[in-house]
């Protein structure tokens, strides 16, 4: 419904909880291990040392065109960490390989009454759907790369929450939030 309205989308626990971690870190569940696991692959993949949470969020980030994930930190270390997620663009086929890593239950009224989202498949719903007439919905738009915009998002978005942190940061954080505009507000 959001990505049909235009409006943005607030993700809250991209990060699990703090229970995406590798095999070796603590004792998991087999769905957290699974997801565990395809985080930690898609890392390997894209090098640069990022973190299982640098990928969460980055999988996020480009779900939909205007999400701005909800994370968490007590100090510039974990600002810093989550800021890396802004360079990682994911191909498909490493979404699609973080998405097949556990299920994901929709829930009502989405299944088993209305589908998903028409706009993210085919375009044509579902039975319900076409049994009330012709409908046709228009595709989603692929989500934007463009790091400036996911940037100017995220350390909006930390800053506000986390601005405590900002004090602590390295001084191109600081010296940048002067000049990235944001959908949330202007630094």
């Amino acid at each position: 419904m959001c990505r049909a309205e235009g409006m943005g989308i607030v993700p809250w626990g991209v990060l699990g909880q703090g229970k995406f971690k590798t095999e070796a870190d603590t004792p998991q569940t087999a769905e957290e291990r699974s997801v565990s696991a395809a985080l930690e692959k898609v890392a390997n993949e894209v090098g640069n040392g990022v973190s299982l949470g640098a990928v969460a969020i980055a999988w996020a980030l480009q779900k939909s065109t205007y999400a701005f994930p909800i994370v968490g930190g007590r100090n510039a270390q974990q600002l810093e960490e989550v800021l890396k997620a802004l360079n990682i663009v994911l191909t498909p086929e490493q979404i699609k390989s973080l998405e097949g890593a556990a299920p994901f239950v929709f829930g009502f009224p989405y299944l088993p009454l209305f589908g998903t989202d028409p706009a993210l498949g085919d375009g044509r719903g579902n039975f319900f759907v076409s049994s009330v007439g012709t409908v046709k919905f228009v595709k989603a738009p692929a989500r934007s790369s463009l790091v400036l915009e996911r940037t100017s998002r995220l350390l909006a978005y930390a800053m506000y929450q986390c601005g405590f942190a900002a004090l602590y940061a390295p001084t191109w954080i600081t010296s940048a939030k002067n000049e990235i505009q944001s959908p949330i507000a202007t630094y």
